[in-house]
């Protein structure tokens, strides 16, 4: 029987390993380089697995941006192992007091990073743990792991695998079998198989009293020679990127009963796992938004998330931000915006000042809108169309604008993001584009104080709000909140939007740059009118010139706008 997960393909047997483990063989696109640090790894007595995020993301057909490999090498052995392979492998020290080394592959530049079996301890400030020790096993190593399916574990198999006729293929998350003749439960057979779960400490690493210099005193036994051939014979040496390798599954916490039902849950009791590091708050409410399939958190896991959401006051401000600009970004971000609205209250506080109709707006406008973290927030954050308390009130939009920039800066966004969001939120609410005589002119008064990607993406976010507006009051047309209209529409901003195009393909003129005069010309003119012009003055004089054109009174040329000039120098 053969199960594909996608990209991948579990050839079953089902092999209960110990009393709360499950075993698969599956077929794995690997890329080379990875391959060759396992087989370097093995060929010298080490058990490596590769493990975490890129098994999980391989499972569900994704690419994974990082392979992570687990290993009973101690991070000195890694080094020395892999000094006799300099000419494929730098090492690079990342996380030594942690159990973890990076290895990049020279010849593309990859870095995979080798960390030692460990178990941690207590941790007493609800984000690192006192000490690390190392392990002797891969399963304390994965007891550690925050979620069930981050805790899945593979090691290559140096055999053939038999294939039978049966296919079980991954399909939106969930199992079905194809191709099954008089397929019945005996042809999903459990074989044993032996394991150790011995739960032995080899070294006590102690995150806050022993440094990394330590390591260099310890003496480990000989290296296991590796075959001579294996240098010649790396994967990475071949021409090809990925290779199909037939690898051994290891799952002791229903990693892939949970991938199965599309479910995030923690690895043994929920509060606990939060209450060790709380970020994993954070990484599971992402994991909900990003993931494909519609992922859920499990009741207990959900239950942890509300219970302690305020440990994330224990948090650095920093690593919140990274993982709430990946779930703002991620493909189910409006779900779960809605579902865990008061820890993103908690972590953003001025949200809390929007009205509820307006927070069901914004979240729904996310479902629909660009994955760029400059447009999400901006939409995240819009007082348009329902919270009219602010965005016609000066004085509140201004502390609303105020109190947005504060908690962008206390979360340690860029500097990019918090003024081009922030740029975009004002912009948002001044909607006189919509009420101008000619809206062609008023867009270029827009163009001549910001650059056209700022406004390009302001005509997209209207786009979204409007959208979103038409869908959310076909919803729900017996509210009357709804039936009042923003003060955007689709014939508005079609036209908006084909102003623009011109504006662009007939490069018409909406910037000092683009007149057909300039500052020494002007001087020319002044002088020839026995004037000398100051510098302010020029700058006024080109202003002036600049409106005319935009307001259409005179085109950008030379001629008119020198007949221009000399009415505003005599005048002066």
């Amino acid at each position: 029987m053969k199960w594909a997960l996608n990209s991948c393909v579990i050839s079953c047997n089902f092999a209960n390993i110990s009393q709360n483990m499950q075993s698969y063989i599956l077929s794995m696109q690997i890329p080379n380089y990875v391959i060759d640090i396992l087989k370097i790894l093995e060929s010298h007595g080490f058990e490596a697995y590769i493990v975490g995020g890129c098994v999980r993301d391989s499972l569900l057909g994704l690419s994974p941006k990082d392979w992570d490999i687990t290993s009973n090498a101690e991070p000195m052995q890694t080094q020395q192992l892999f000094s006799i392979y300099a000419e494929s492998f730098e090492v690079i020290p990342i996380g030594l007091k942690y159990g973890t080394l990076g290895i990049r592959d020279k010849k593309m530049g990859n870095l995979v990073e080798i960390t030692t079996y460990r178990f941690e301890s207590e941790y007493k400030d609800g984000r690192r743990p006192e000490c690390i020790q190392f392990a002797k096993t891969l399963q304390e190593d994965l007891s550690r792991r925050d979620f069930s399916i981050n805790a899945l574990a593979c090691k290559m198999l140096h055999k053939d695998i038999k294939t039978e006729e049966h296919v079980v293929l991954w399909a939106d998350a969930g199992l079905r079998v194809q191709n099954s003749k008089n397929l019945e439960s005996s042809d999903c057979h459990i074989k044993q198989s032996e394991i150790s779960n011995t739960l032995e400490s080899k070294m006590d690493f102690s995150t806050t009293t022993q440094n990394d210099k330590n390591l260099d005193s310890i003496k480990f036994a000989p290296l296991h020679p590796a075959p001579t051939h294996l240098v010649e014979n790396l994967d990475s040496k071949n021409s090809a990127t990925h290779s199909s390798i037939n690898m051994q599954l290891f799952d002791y916490h229903n990693g892939i009963k949970h991938l199965c039902e599309r479910k995030i849950a923690c690895v043994g009791n929920a509060q606990e796992r939060f209450l060790e590091d709380s970020l994993r708050i954070m990484r599971a409410i992402r994991f909900a938004s990003v993931l494909p399939f519609s992922f859920q958190l499990s009741s207990q896991t959900k239950e942890a998330v509300f219970l302690l959401t305020q440990k994330l006051s224990l948090i650095a401000n920093e690593r919140i931000q990274i993982e709430f600009t990946k779930l703002l970004c991620g493909q189910y971000a409006h779900r779960i915006l809605s579902i865990y609205k008061s820890v993103f209250f908690f972590i953003l506080p001025p949200l809390k000042i929007l009205n509820a109709m307006q927070s069901n707006h914004n979240f729904e406008a996310l479902s629909i809108a660009p994955k760029n973290i400059i447009l999400r927030l901006s939409l995240l954050f819009c007082p348009l169309p329902y919270a009219k308390d602010i965005y016609k009130n000066r004085e509140k939009l201004q502390k609303y604008l105020c109190d947005y920039q504060a908690i962008c800066k206390q979360l340690h966004f860029d500097n990019k993001t918090i003024q081009r969001s922030q740029t975009l939120l004002q912009l948002l609410c001044n909607t006189e584009i919509f009420t101008a005589q000619n809206s062609k002119i008023a867009l270029k008064y827009l163009l001549s104080q910001h650059d056209i990607e700022i406004i390009s993406q302001l005509i997209l976010l209207y786009v979204v709000l409007q959208k979103t507006h038409e869908a959310l009051g076909e919803s729900n047309l017996k509210d009357s909140i709804l039936q009042e209209m923003p003060p955007y529409s689709k014939e508005q901003l079609y036209a908006i939007t084909k102003d623009l195009n011109e504006i662009i393909i007939n490069k018409e003129c909406y910037k000092l740059s683009q007149l057909s005069i300039n500052g020494i010309a002007l001087q020319d003119i002044a002088k020839s009118m026995g004037i000398t012009l100051q510098g302010k003055q020029i700058g006024i004089l080109l202003t002036k010139l600049l409106h005319a054109v935009i307001e259409e009174e005179i085109p950008n040329t030379f001629h008119s706008l020198e007949s221009r000039a000399r009415f505003y120098i005599a005048r002066l």
